[in-house]
């Protein structure tokens, strides 16, 4: 298995056992949001829970995984990433596209020490408007934020400036508002 299957696998299953989680649980994930780490240690016991084995011990992945456990419970599930949630948002929200804009580009240009606070904005930004995302892809993202070729925020910027990727227009093609338009 490769190194990019693991990462795969490990976050569906994070993922997965957070869904499974009650809302006690969720609510005491939930009062962490936004803080580091190591200033959590009453929701140690439930975390190592529900954290893969493999990612036991190693630092810098923990913060990544905590950070999406505590994010987790402020937005419901969806499709595509966080870009992708931000522009069915965009879309929704006539009238406030270049407020959404701006909160884009500073969320894509913060530093990792800004990204806790920025990425916890943005997702109760999207709680608010009932978008959803995809968390195992949010936490793989998160993983590849300090890489120096920006994988994360390209990918982000294309699904939010872009448009619509080609797949996301195949599976809309089919869908009853344009077939019943397409029969007039």
């Amino acid at each position: 298995m490769s190194d990019t299957t693991d990462a795969v696998d490990l976050a569906d299953e994070f993922v997965g056992k957070l869904e499974d989680l009650d809302r006690a649980d969720l609510a005491r994930l939930k009062r962490c949001a936004g803080r580091p780490f190591e200033e959590c240690t009453d929701v140690f016991p439930l975390f190592y829970r529900v954290l893969p084995a493999p990612i036991r011990g190693r630092d810098w992945e923990e913060a990544d995984y905590f950070l999406a456990a505590t994010l987790f419970p402020l937005a419901s599930a969806g499709t595509g990433d966080l870009g992708v949630a931000m522009r069915r948002m965009r879309a929704a929200r006539q009238g406030s596209e270049d407020a959404l804009d701006r909160r884009m580009t500073i969320l894509l240009d913060c530093s990792r020490d800004e990204l806790t606070f920025r990425l916890r904005q943005t997702i109760r930004l999207l709680a608010s408007a009932e978008v959803g995302l995809d968390w195992a892809e949010l936490l793989r993202d998160i993983r590849q934020w300090d890489r120096h070729w920006k994988p994360t925020q390209k990918k982000w910027a294309r699904s939010y400036f872009g448009g619509p990727s080609a797949e996301e227009t195949e599976n809309t093609e089919d869908t009853p508002e344009t077939v019943s338009e397409e029969a007039e």
